[in-house]
């Protein structure tokens, strides 16, 4: 249990996902300068925006405190699915853990208060359900997924709230929070079926473990299709550069993902599609920049 004070640290850097971080803020970021800011402001005004830094803290707290608290209720099935990557228990004390959690959810509490009042009472909320997810709706079927779609999807919209702001370009932001909660989904169940042998140990009912992998992906196929229909209604209704952008590059590379699905069978390559979800989550956050 004792580890070198820089090992002991990178243990911590590992379980609050680093690289899920990152790729929050930078969604966060590219939304606070292409679309919070006024379209003739210089882009560098974004900088000394202080109410952005802390709903940005805020919402990299309430996330790394959700992966602490996730990684602690789910000890034992990553037990069988994931050995190598259990800290909790191994590197870090059950308590040190459970405490590091309270603290940084603690910290994201404060300064989404300190940004504003609606701010810090949603980030109360996701502090809530995030902790919900781990503890009791995780192993249920399909509820917990969306919860987790609906959690990525507010990180977006939760902009909106301090600038009271009304453009044009307003409507892109709750299309990629649309985009961010379906992928959100399809992701999540991808990870169920990845994680199926731990889960179905521990009697989890996610929906691979009670409905089966052939219509757990036919399942998957009704969530992509939905949003393959959304991003290309919203293209023909009101045009501009960001729902082009996602008709030409995201749609065909949603295309492939249904065509990989339909062929995988095995671990591994379930672990591939989660990963080639991310990677069409990151191209959506390019498209952000070329609004």
């Amino acid at each position: 249990m004792t580890l070198p004070i820089f090992a002991h640290i990178s243990v911590w850097w590992k379980m609050i996902r680093p690289l899920n971080l990152l790729i929050i803020a930078l969604t966060q970021i590219s939304i606070r300068i292409f679309c919070v800011v006024a379209i003739d402001a210089p882009l560098v005004d974004w900088y000394n925006d202080i109410v952005f830094w802390k709903i940005l803290g805020a919402t990299l707290c309430v996330s790394a405190a959700g992966y602490i608290i996730n990684d602690y209720y789910d000890i034992k099935i990553d037990l069988i699915n994931k050995p190598k990557d259990v800290v909790i228990g191994k590197n870090i004390h059950r308590r040190g853990a459970i405490l590091g959690h309270f603290f940084v959810n603690f910290i994201g509490l404060l300064l989404g208060f300190w940004a504003n009042i609606w701010v810090g009472i949603i980030c109360f909320f996701c502090e809530f359900f995030l902790w919900a997810y781990s503890s009791i709706l995780k192993p249920l079927p399909l509820i917990g997924n969306v919860l987790v779609g609906f959690l990525t999807a507010s990180s977006i919209w939760l902009l909106i709230i301090p600038y009271y702001f009304v453009n044009s370009k307003t409507y892109n932001i709750f299309i990629f929070g649309i985009f961010a909660f379906f992928i959100t989904i399809v992701r999540e169940i991808i990870k169920d079926m990845e994680d199926i042998k731990g889960d179905q140990a521990h009697s989890c009912k996610t929906l691979p473990i009670i409905w089966g992998i052939k219509r757990t992906k036919n399942v998957i196929y009704v969530f992509v299709s939905i949003l393959i229909v959304i991003l290309l209604s919203t293209y023909f209704s009101f045009g501009g550069f960001i729902t082009l952008y996602f008709y030409i590059f995201i749609v065909p590379l949603l295309c492939i993902f249904m065509f990989l699905l339909n062929q995988a069978l095995h671990k591994k390559e379930y672990h591939f599609l989660s990963v080639f979800c991310k990677m069409i989550m990151f191209l959506g956050i390019l498209g952000m920049i070329l609004i």
